[in-house]
């Protein structure tokens, strides 16, 4: 028993020995196992954590209010049995609206969404560091998605982000999205980090079957993206911005990984049409197109469904100065293929004031390049009389479109309508837009003009109007 007992202790005494001289005296390697652990620590700090770390702070949380009327309960308790024989009540109440942003100079510039704040009466930031700051709505691109906001106070040494050249990305390359999803739910302003790759690059989607709203050329991403990320910065590994996180495809609110975000590029060239005019100055080649159909393209041997011809040239305008004509067809603008009227807008909608846009063309057989500066629409041209119809109408523009609680975003908008005249016997009002003529869709006031223009008086027409969102077909004479 004796025995047992010795071998025991002597295991513990072996058992306790290497700890017991660590204790009394600290090993050699003390000074080599603190290089060690920085070097460990150092080896974690990869091109993700730098980026983060550049970008973080510039990154900010959007606070938005604004009042909604909403409809109450009719008659006493609430019961449906009173609703016949009580108005219904209307009461104001507070909504709340988070997004994300990105400060982009010094001077307190922040770059969003406009779907972050559509609406708001007023709006501040939160930085990184937790001070809340008031901003002023500078301006807002709803073609786009695009706002400009600038804080009423700005801090001295405001941290901003690099732009990084986004024509110049990569498939592949690394894609690292910083925003604020959680707003206040967490006890934390800081923004959340996630990565991923560009998964693709010039998509051209819709954030919404319903919506007719295209987003142009967009950046593909897998970096998990989730409400409230919008208007948050998409970087690269170098902690430059090469987008602005905008939308997701998601079957229930969360990301599955399929993200788009504005390129850096086309986000530059909003904001400084934002930062200087309050808004995009809408751009103005001075022709007229048609698409082409399969009777005029049998006329003219083409292809059916290829580019948009030539129908009118402005004198003095951007497109005469190109040296288009009557009859080209415009295949190709800005880099963009030209299939049908659609693309046309699309590839203008891309653009600003003062860009140039290369420009290929067919003129009989021979394929033609040139180049064309873009002018901004004249003011008279916003609003046109079109005496044989008795009215003045305007282009739709997507606030117009808005304000009258009509879905699409392309038309002619009646200002004014001589009640007298064939347009208002036949049915149509002031307020609404008209969508065709004939065979023909109308798009803008000038070429609603060019259109009646070409229809023969005394001729029966059919024209397509919409109304607080539903559409009317009536046929009358032009005189």
């Amino acid at each position: 028993m004796r025995a047992r007992s010795f071998f025991a202790i002597a295991l513990g005494a072996l058992a306790l020995a290497p700890a017991a001289r660590w204790v009394l005296a600290p090993p050699p390697e003390h000074g080599i196992a603190r290089a060690e652990t920085e070097t460990l620590f150092e080896s974690h700090r990869n091109a993700i954590v730098e980026a983060a770390e550049r970008v973080g702070p510039a990154v900010v949380a959007v606070h938005t209010y604004s009042t909604q009327v909403v409809q109450g309960s009719a008659g006493p308790f609430g019961d449906p049995f009173f609703r016949g024989f009580f108005a219904p009540r209307y009461y104001e109440r507070p909504v709340a609206g988070l997004g994300s942003g990105v400060i982009i100079d010094e001077r307190g510039y922040v770059v969003t969404n406009d779907h972050v704040v559509q609406g708001a009466e007023k709006i501040h930031i939160k930085l990184p560091d937790g001070r809340e700051l008031p901003t002023t709505l500078v301006g807002t691109d709803p073609s786009s998605d695009l706002a400009l906001l600038r804080i009423d106070d700005p801090p001295e040494n405001l941290p901003r982000v690099e732009f990084a050249d986004s024509d110049r990305l990569l498939i592949g390359e690394w894609a690292i999205a910083i925003g604020n999803p959680f707003g206040d739910l967490i006890d934390d302003p800081r923004p959340t980090v996630t990565a991923g790759v560009v998964s693709a690059l010039h998509r051209d989607v819709k954030s919404d079957v319903q919506s007719e709203r295209v987003y142009r050329d967009m950046i593909q991403t897998d970096a998990s993206i989730n409400p409230g990320n919008s208007g948050g910065a998409l970087v690269n590994g170098e902690g430059e911005l090469i987008g602005v996180n905008t939308f997701i495809f998601s079957s229930g609110g969360g990301s599955l990984g399929i993200g788009f975000a504005i390129p850096s590029n086309r986000v530059h060239k909003v904001i400084r049409d934002l930062a200087a005019h309050g808004e995009v100055r809408p751009v103005w080649m001075g022709v007229l197109v048609q698409e082409v159909s399969e009777e005029l393209a049998s006329a003219l041997s083409l292809d059916e469904g290829e580019g948009v011809l030539v129908a009118d040239v402005v004198d003095e305008s951007p497109g005469e100065r190109a040296g288009l004509r009557n009859g080209d067809l415009i295949v190709e603008l800005g880099g963009e293929t030209i299939r049908n009227a659609l693309d046309f807008e699309l590839a203008l909608a891309q653009a600003v004031v003062g860009e140039e846009l290369d420009l290929r063309y067919l003129r009989g057989r021979e394929s033609m390049r040139t180049a064309i500066e873009l002018a901004e629409r004249p003011a008279d041209l916003d609003e046109r009389e079109i005496a044989s119809l008795g009215m003045r109408g305007r282009d739709l523009t997507d606030s117009l479109a808005r304000r009258h609680r009509v879905r699409g975003r392309r038309g002619v908008l009646i200002t004014t309508l001589d009640p007298k005249g064939a347009l208002a016997r036949s049915g149509v009002e002031v307020g609404d837009v008209i969508r065709g003529f004939g065979r023909w869709e109308i798009r803008s006031a000038e070429e609603l003009a060019h259109v009646v223009e070409r229809v023969r008086r005394g001729n029966p027409v059919l024209i397509t109007f919409e109304r607080q969102g539903r559409m009317f077909h009536r046929r009358f004479v032009v005189r």
